[in-house]
């Protein structure tokens, strides 16, 4: 599992090198089969909870930051893809998330 984790971890940075959009689908592949190698199985309902409580972090942050457009971007495509995988795309909209 270890080099399969390496492997995705190498090929996330030569994607990013070529500007493809597919880094945050890795990281959370990555960080899905290290939770997994460690014995850590969150359930669905978990996760959500979790990705729900990093929005609202993060928003109650922003104004302590100066965010470029492109980190705006990333960021707002980050809440978009996980509020999607979730159900979470109506409240993330609702708040100003993405």
């Amino acid at each position: 599992m270890k080099e399969f984790i390496e492997e995705l971890k190498y090929n996330q940075n030569i994607n990013f090198e070529k500007g493809l959009e597919n880094r945050i689908d890795i990281d959370y592949v990555i960080e899905r089969l290290e939770d997994i190698e460690k014995g850590n199985k969150k359930t669905y309902y978990e996760r959500k909870e979790e990705i729900r409580q990093e929005a609202i972090d993060w928003q109650l942050d922003f104004s302590n930051h100066n965010y470029s457009y492109l980190e705006l971007m990333e960021f707002g495509d980050y809440f978009y893809k996980l509020g999607k995988r979730y159900g979470l795309l109506k409240e993330f909209h609702e708040n100003g998330i993405c």
